[in-house]
């Protein structure tokens, strides 16, 4: 038999269940008067997840599940029920337990209570829940074709009671371990309601039916990344346009030999400036040397990044662009690296761009080719 020891979440009521053909769960008053407390939440905690791990024995077999004691919350709302799986459910099988569960509530199976003795009750096949003691009287729970039961607690008198089963989620909370969120009855409906005015609304924004919404937004997708493609190549090509004119700025290598380009190219992200870089790069000849920066805008204002490109016959002679741009980099307050022929960095701070440019330019200087 699988047996679970679930932990509490709802104030002087106790929690425990067994699996036996299917889950049955049941709720004991810590004290007295919880009655009325026990009408208003019964039809949600109690046993609103008949066949609810049976259901992952179904699809996963013992193998998947094994004598894992998983972890099962109840509350008024909600239940949560943690198990070993080493993979994400499939909305398919999501669905299915869904289905399985829904259709075990639907039964309409009615429950019953007895007090008798303990010996008579063990005799008679009820299940004592693990790490639990009781009295020499006990109360049996029975659920007809679904499980007998020592429990001091209230029972929904009929499964029917419970209402609609739903889950919310599925996700996973360690390695191997995944957890189902799920609500019933009201609580259900209520969700449901929620999730049904989100889909009317993005079917009245995107204008189309509510069962076409999961295509439109694909189609969506789909133009975003086209058109983001283009942008890129736009301000790519833009990039090399600014890079032609800045050749003709480039200054004499050490020694007067080669050339040595340090300068800003505003309004270019991270891979237009590459881009700019080995262009100009190619245009310098060999040996050549080029660092160049441009400033963040909208959300990366204040932000700068940096690119190096230096020619073979330079890092032949020592200097690389990933020591460089990073040593650039710290003055704006940031970092970076790549290889040594070309590589990039960005900077938190904007306003120490010229010190940065101007230690870039020194120290190209200072390198001789």
């Amino acid at each position: 038999m699988f047996q679970v020891s679930p932990c509490l979440l709802v104030p002087s009521v106790s929690l425990s269940c067994c699996i036996h053909t299917r889950l049955a769960l049941h709720m004991c008053p810590a004290q007295a008067g919880l009655a009325a407390l026990h009408k208003q939440l019964i039809w949600l905690l109690a046993c609103f997840v008949p066949g609810f791990v049976n259901c992952f024995l179904a699809f996963f077999g013992t193998r998947a599940i094994k004598a894992c004691q998983p972890s099962l919350t109840i509350c008024c709302y909600c239940c949560r029920f943690d198990f070993n799986l080493n993979r994400a459910m499939t909305p398919e099988e999501v669905s299915a337990v869904e289905g399985l569960v829904n259709g075990w509530v639907a039964e309409a199976t009615p429950t019953s209570t007895a007090v008798m003795d303990l010996s008579e009750a063990r005799a008679a096949g009820a299940t004592a829940m693990f790490g639990e003691k009781y009295d020499d009287v006990v109360r049996v729970v029975r659920v007809p074709g679904v499980s007998m039961e020592l429990c001091g607690g209230t029972h929904v008198s009929n499964t029917a009671e419970i209402g609609t089963f739903k889950v919310v989620s599925e996700s996973g909370v360690a390695s191997g371990v995944r957890r189902i969120e799920a609500v019933a009855g009201q609580a259900a409906v209520e969700y449901l309601q929620r999730v049904d005015g989100v889909v009317r609304q993005l079917a009245s924004n995107l204008r189309v039916k509510a069962e076409d919404v999961p295509t439109r937004v694909v189609a969506l997708q789909d133009e975003l990344k086209a058109t983001s493609k283009q942008l890129a190549d736009a301000k790519a090509q833009l990039a090399v346009a600014k890079a032609g004119a800045l050749a003709s700025q480039a200054q004499p290598g050490p020694g007067g030999s080669g050339r040595v380009l340090v300068a800003e190219l505003p309004g270019l992200d991270g891979k237009a400036l590459q881009e700019a870089a080995v262009s100009l790069l190619s245009q310098l000849g060999d040996p050549a040397a080029v660092l160049l920066a441009s400033k963040g805008e909208g959300d990366a204002a204040g932000k700068v990044s940096f690119v190096a490109a230096l020619s073979p016959q330079v890092v032949k002679g020592g200097l690389q662009a990933g020591k460089l741009v990073g040593m650039v980099a710290k003055v704006c307050g940031g970092g970076g690296g790549g290889k040594p022929g070309l590589a990039q960095a960005g900077g938190k701070d904007a306003t120490k761009l010229p010190q940065a440019l101007q230690l870039a330019k020194d120290a190209i200087m200072a390198a001789g080719f």
